[in-house]
């Protein structure tokens, strides 16, 4: 039997992260939490310090913005509970490298998807091994601004497509708005 995936979605400030993290601290025992954000500038600097701050000084952290679950696989078997924050930053960084790769600003959606898609089967690979309680924050792209460059759509097209397609493995998915959590699952009715 799969170790449980519990996917926590909503908008930005909704207190997703918190949420995530109070799932994680549930069980007790050993806590690995994954950061995707890159360090670009100063304020995603404060950003970093402030969710890094919140967080138990006992929970180990691994920073990483691309091939998370080779990442995680190194680390397999030594956590109770594996925290990563979060799938939006994770297909930003594709999207990025893929541009430079590729030598164009707008990688095209197939090529883009394709990547993600790498991601998210590596992702459940170290999921199933790890035998750990997976928590996967991610942004909802619904719940946001209208992207008004090619660029900014794409990233909203294949985040939302990520997002149906961790939801889809889920073994409990939770949409947080306000500051409160909702089990989407047992809510709501997956759309075929």
């Amino acid at each position: 039997m799969s170790p449980p995936l519990i996917l926590v979605t909503g908008g930005s400030r909704s207190g997703k992260s918190r949420f995530a993290e109070q799932l994680a601290a549930e069980p007790g025992g050993p806590v690995l939490y994954v950061a995707t954000s890159r360090r670009s500038d100063a304020e995603t600097e404060r950003r970093i310090d402030a969710h890094r701050a919140r967080r138990p000084a006992h929970w180990v952290t691994l920073e990483v913005g691309e091939r998370i679950g080779i990442a995680i696989d190194q680390h397999s078997g030594r956590f109770r509970s594996i925290l990563i924050e979060d799938v939006g930053l994770l297909v930003s960084n594709v999207l990025a490298s893929l541009s430079i790769e590729l030598g164009i600003e707008v990688p095209p959606e197939e090529a883009s998807r394709a990547r993600v898609r790498t991601e998210i089967d590596a992702l459940e690979g170290a999921r199933i091994g790890s035998g750990a309680r997976w928590i996967v924050v991610t942004q909802e792209v619904g719940m946001g601004l209208i992207a008004l460059t090619p660029l900014g759509r794409l990233f909203q097209d294949v985040l939302g497509w990520a997002n149906q397609q961790l939801a889809r493995r889920a073994d409990e998915l939770y949409l947080v708005v306000a500051g409160h959590a909702l089990d989407v699952k047992r809510l709501g009715r997956r759309v075929e």
